[in-house]
């Protein structure tokens, strides 16, 4: 596996905890320091129960980075970790943005970039510098790819 695809996903973990942290619910399962969270879920192996976590991370689950486990409560679900070495990453990078200092000593996750002000792939492709072929490229594969997808959907709906 491509090296720079191991990297991301601590940050793509990250992420996750951040929306947790900023966007769920109180009521629900609120994260309310993310680096507590996460060194819970290293040294315990699971968090939970939380019904934000029976929703919220499907794409994580889907990448084997984590598994969602139903409880016994309804609607409640446990996080357990199955990559512990990208959740390890993730602890380490939000330990380094936010120190080392436990929970109320002035740590505060709102000192990080909140998921609304990241930029999207097209706001990052704005800014690039046309540079004529590799331009060219880009385009000629970005296109290809989303007939691709087309044809996946069609395929998946049973649409010929």
């Amino acid at each position: 596996m491509p090296n720079h695809v191991q990297t991301t996903w601590p940050l793509t973990f990250v992420a996750h905890i951040l929306y947790g942290h900023e966007k769920a619910i109180s009521e629900r399962g609120r994260i309310y320091d993310p680096r507590v969270l996460v060194d819970r879920l290293l040294t315990r192996g699971r968090v939970g129960p939380a019904s934000n976590i029976a929703s919220d991370y499907v794409l994580l689950e889907g990448r084997g980075i984590v598994a969602v486990r139903p409880s016994s409560i309804q609607g409640r679900a446990y996080l357990d970790v199955v990559k512990k070495d990208v959740v390890e990453g993730g602890l380490a990078w939000l330990k380094q943005v936010l120190g080392q200092q436990s929970p109320g000593e002035g740590a505060d996750p709102g000192e990080l970039m909140p998921p609304a002000a990241w930029s999207t792939p097209e706001g990052d492709r704005a800014t690039i510098v046309d540079e004529g072929a590799a331009s060219e490229i880009t385009t000629s594969a970005i296109l290809s790819l989303r007939i691709a997808r087309e044809e996946a959907q069609r395929a998946a709906r049973f649409d010929f």
